[in-house]
């Protein structure tokens, strides 16, 4: 009979700390998303149709895509739903769901296995113990025409266009992958880039930059991130600023990216990548973040439609979001967001510094954060559009606000092709 008893209370204790956990998670998360928003009461969010002020032409397209899963997969997406379910009920920074997931990471380290297959995009730890994606090329042409009728319609408003290649985490020239994962990245850089040479397409090959700049490919990206540091991110705005002073003749300023203005600040263990976090805390533990600060004075207007944002204030209160610099839980935080927010439509900067009078336009994926956050010294107005996000026309923006050159910083894509066509 005490036994009953004793079963009974264990029972109801274990009940009421599954209820209360909850509970108190929630409470927790409550105040620390509301002490948040009263620190940056700026930082709201609305919802911005950009295709009514810049109407299209065209028509509508769609594409889908499918991946493969496996058994083990099957389990991080079973932990990803359960802790998306803890999260709903009790908040996120709860310490319930890295608990799942790290169990996840600990079995595939235990398994030695350097292959987490994903149901959207699977990871390789590969021999220098950096992760990437894989990515599966197939060695069919990659030529379009969109890029060369796109630059043709640049150049009849006299507004030169520059494509910038970004390197490739992946790119099997340096990765050390294991035998039996296929290749083919490089074959077809190479192809896309000899069809802009031979169609007349200025472009930046920041692959061949950054190797004849440091030998050691992997140490201009973060281990766990398919993201190029701030050093490739800076490095790259450079040689971009230098190509438009001597190939276009733009009045940029090309000496202001001295790394000798800037400061480093490391932030140490905040930063769990996106591939990091498919791989979990228990496979890689997160990793130092950087960010060059200048040592001069800076002012900079910056507007964000989908954020209602629109300020005025030096380099860290404007370009950099300094609370995605704080220690807080890797797997919901993301600190590459410091670099002009992540991944947003339009972002309008004005470097109240510069006074070189030139607009330029970046059409980019988060590729290009880090490098627009600096390429923003070099001229006086910066316009960012991702076409990913901007459902509006690029070309009717183009028309409206008279950019001095027009640049790209994005793999080839039919996402990409459809804006430069102008199809929605």
């Amino acid at each position: 009979m005490e036994n009953k008893f004793k079963a009974k209370e264990i029972f109801i204790v274990v009940a009421l700390i599954l209820f209360l956990i909850p509970g108190i998670c929630a409470t927790y998360s409550g105040i620390r998303h509301a002490v948040e928003k009263l620190s940056y009461p700026d930082e709201k969010n609305q919802e911005v149709l950009f295709a009514e002020e810049f109407p299209f032409a065209g028509a509508d397209t769609n594409f889908t895509t499918a991946d493969e899963s496996t058994l083990l997969s099957k389990y991080l997406d079973f932990s990803n739903k359960l802790t998306n379910y803890i999260d709903k009920y009790s908040g996120k920074n709860n310490i319930i769901s890295p608990f799942f997931l790290n169990i996840y990471g600990k079995t595939t380290t235990s398994l030695g296995k350097k292959f987490i297959d994903d149901t959207e995009s699977s990871v390789i730890k590969l021999a220098n113990g950096y992760l990437t994606y894989v990515y599966l090329y197939s060695q069919e042409s990659i030529e379009d025409t969109a890029v060369l009728e796109f630059n043709e319609w640049l150049e009849k408003k006299n507004i030169p266009f520059l494509f910038v290649m970004p390197a490739e985490k992946s790119d099997d020239r340096y990765a050390f992958y294991p035998k039996g994962f296929p290749k083919g990245y490089a074959e077809n850089e190479n192809e896309y880039l000899n069809y802009l040479n031979d169609n007349g397409i200025s472009f930046l090959n920041t692959s061949e930059l950054l190797v004849s700049e440091n030998k050691d490919f992997y140490s201009w990206f973060y281990k766990t991130d398919h993201h190029w540091n701030v050093h490739a991110g800076f490095s790259v705005a450079k040689s971009i600023s230098q190509k438009l002073k001597t190939e276009f003749g733009l009045p940029v300023d090309t000496e202001v990216l001295n790394k000798t203005n800037f400061n480093t600040i490391t932030y140490e263990n905040i930063f769990l990548g996106s591939q990091g976090k498919k791989a979990t805390y228990g496979y890689v533990p997160p990793e130092n973040f950087e960010v060059f600060y200048p040592i001069f004075d800076t002012a900079f207007s910056i507007k964000i439609p989908t954020m209602m944002i629109n300020r005025t204030d030096t380099f860290e209160n404007t370009l950099i979001k300094s609370e995605a610099l704080k220690a807080g839980n890797i797997y919901t935080d993301n600190a590459y967001v410091a670099f002009l927010y992540g991944d947003i439509p339009l972002i309008r900067i004005h470097n109240l510094n510069c006074k070189n009078g030139t607009r330029a336009l970046m059409i980019k994926t988060s590729d290009a954060n880090v490098v627009d956050t600096y390429l923003a010294f070099t001229v006086e107005y910066l316009d960012i559009i991702d076409p990913r996000n901007f459902d509006g026309s690029i070309r009717a923006f183009i028309e409206k606000n008279h950019p001095d050159v027009v640049m790209t910083c994005s793999y080839p894509s039919k996402e990409l092709n459809n804006k430069m066509l102008d199809i929605k």
